[in-house]
């Protein structure tokens, strides 16, 4: 009856450690302050170094491949740029850290065309809770309820500590199958 009060917490955890912040291209000159000109501040070298998207955000995924200077004209308009004067973000994200200071996707940078890899996640963890249900289920017959349940709740506290310290994604997702597979079991 314990262990069955940790699993809805072990199913929610995830809602915060991968929790995707705000975030945009890193841009040289945004980040890399000696380029910068002294009498702009970051807010007007925003739509300098990123394009605006719709609803006049910055867009998550591109930057400009050159300052567009002319951009700093109050009567510019999004005219004046094409896609071609956009890239992918090629030397990272800059993400506002002011509700999470660190989460799986800041970490591993899983945005843009890596942000398919969150849900990969999540599946990875309902994988390890089925094979831990059979599996545990399994040896729980076999050896006695008692052993297994001892096992699993060790495999579920080793795990799920282990995966805060987890140095890449494919580490975290194994620490994450393991902890499934020891928390939906020992319920």
């Amino acid at each position: 009856m314990g262990t069955q009060v940790w699993v809805p917490f072990q199913l929610v955890v995830e809602n915060f450690s991968a929790a995707v912040p705000g975030h945009r291209c890193s841009a040289h000159l945004l980040d890399n302050g000696s380029k910068a000109p002294a009498n702009l501040s970051p807010e007007a070298l925003l739509p300098v170094s990123i394009p605006l998207g719709p609803n006049h955000g910055a867009p998550k995924c591109l930057r400009f491949r050159h300052p567009q200077w002319q951009l700093l004209d109050p009567n510019a308009t999004a005219a004046n740029w094409s896609k071609a004067d956009t890239e992918p973000c090629m030397d990272g994200w800059v993400y506002n850290r002011s509700a999470f200071t660190s989460t799986i996707v800041t970490e591993g940078d899983l945005v843009c065309d890596h942000q398919g890899l969150k849900p990969l996640g999540q599946s990875i963890y309902m994988a390890g809770a089925m094979v831990g249900c059979i599996v545990c289920g399994f040896l729980s017959h076999r050896f006695g309820w008692k052993p297994v349940l001892s096992w699993c709740c060790l495999l579920v506290v080793m795990a799920s500590i282990s995966s805060v310290v987890a140095p890449s994604f494919p580490d975290y997702c194994g620490l994450w199958f393991l902890s499934a597979l020891g928390c939906l079991a020992s319920s």
